[in-house]
């Protein structure tokens, strides 16, 4: 119409934007894992030549060959799932899968983390779990030193820096349940705390807390308050486990939280592996509580694993007991007098216990009397007083030489 003619054509292609052709190796065995049954060969194949695919043999396998529109296609499940689709998924069995388990064997920490709750809550404790982010003046209360690790986003101002010790979890939880009118509170946390700039910066803790009556209200028993020796003897339960509970020493502590006339340390084999005690006075007035709070932490890391049991046969011959009462310094632990006492003769001594101890009038000051029941006893033959009596002789001499003793009359 115009008089004009047409310019040549101009084909320009960028081949890395075209759809590429996908070649898959699908193989009989791998529909047979993902399905959990066997198609016929010529099943398969018939399915995805319907389906557009090209189909080439290899060996005992497929390569398959996708069509460019099927840009979901991508990988071998992606061409079961089309098989069984097409064939049915109403012919597929349902069947469950076999899994071979093998019995491993507990480590240390998994003994310690199944037994020593499941020896607390028979003794009336409850366990908790309680946020590793806490309170930094509460933590700062408790806790002598920096706050803690500070985190950088806080949930909230309460929830700002991460827990050195279990025990501002377990006082928070305590102080919770007091204003709603629980008089007998007993709790235990296993937990991580985290430390700034230390090596070993996270810590695997037990921790407990005893406040209220020893005993569950009830009509025959008046109101005994908790003391040091309730929370002794259930540290001393769950460690039993793990540890001969005898040769744990209780060592003097200074510690921020605790009243230094009522807490100790907890050494076993020279090393310290928990604290425990009554919370400071001062602290305590700060939370208007008028019942004493016991705590205790362990360190998961210095109680090994359980112990082995040895049986040993009973003696059938008499046993002997003698008790004697020593006038020692004030200042000489009983645990030195006793492991002294055991050094001297351990092939008769078979029980060593304490039943007194007194300071007051009779005794002079910076003094103290230890009573001292011992027993005797032969595995092979009858032991004698005399032998006895030699023994406890033996025994006192060495008193007197090592510590000055003097046996009371």
């Amino acid at each position: 119409i115009c008089g004009g003619k047409a310019g040549p054509v101009v084909h320009a292609r960028e081949n890395t934007y075209l759809p590429q052709t996908v070649s898959i190796l699908l193989r009989p065995s791998r529909i047979k894992k993902l399905l959990g049954i066997s198609i016929p060969k010529s099943r398969v194949e018939e399915i995805l030549r319907l389906l557009g695919f090209e189909v080439s043999r290899k060996d005992k396998n497929w390569n398959i060959t996708v069509p460019s529109y099927r840009f979901d296609i991508c990988i071998e499940a992606d061409l079961i799932e089309e098989i069984a689709r097409i064939y049915g998924y109403g012919r597929i069995p349902g069947t469950l899968p076999k899994i071979e388990l093998n019995m491993g064997v507990a480590g240390d920490e998994q003994l310690g983390n199944e037994t020593m709750p499941r020896v607390l809550a028979t003794l009336g404790y409850h366990e908790v779990i309680t946020y590793s982010f806490v309170d930094p003046k509460l933590q700062s209360l408790l806790l002598a030193g920096d706050a803690g690790v500070e985190l950088i986003n806080p949930i909230s101002t309460e929830m700002s820096v991460m827990r050195k010790s279990l025990w501002p979890g377990l006082v928070s939880v305590l102080l919770h349940n007091i204003k709603r009118q629980q008089s007998r509170v007993r709790l235990f946390e296993t937990g991580h705390v985290f430390y700034a700039g230390k090596a070993g910066s996270e810590k695997s803790l037990f921790s407990g807390l005893c406040y209220g009556n020893m005993y569950p209200e009830q009509w025959d028993i008046k109101y005994i308050s908790s003391d040091f020796y309730d929370l002794k003897s259930d540290i001393e339960s769950i460690l039993m486990p793990f540890l001969d509970t005898k040769s744990l020493r209780y060592g003097k502590l200074t510690h921020n939280a605790l009243d230094e006339r009522q807490s100790a340390e907890i050494v076993h084999k020279n090393n310290v592996i928990g604290i425990m005690g009554a919370l400071n006075p001062r602290i305590l007035g700060g939370f208007d509580l008028q019942r004493p709070v016991w705590l205790f932490e362990l360190d998961l890391s210095g109680i090994s694993a359980k112990k082995h049991i040895k049986y040993a046969k009973f003696s059938k011959y008499p046993s002997i007991r003698r008790d004697i009462s020593i006038i020692i310094d004030e200042k000489i632990s009983v645990f030195e007098v006793m492991d002294h006492i055991e050094s001297v003769d351990k092939a008769l001594l078979k029980n060593l216990e304490l039943f007194d101890v007194y300071m007051g009038e009779g005794i002079d000051l910076g003094k103290k009397s230890l009573a001292l029941g011992l027993t005797f006893q032969r595995s092979s033959s009858t032991l004698t007083d005399n032998e006895a009596d030699i023994v406890v002789n033996n025994i006192l001499d060495s008193l007197q030489h090592q510590f000055g003793a003097i046996l009371r009359e």
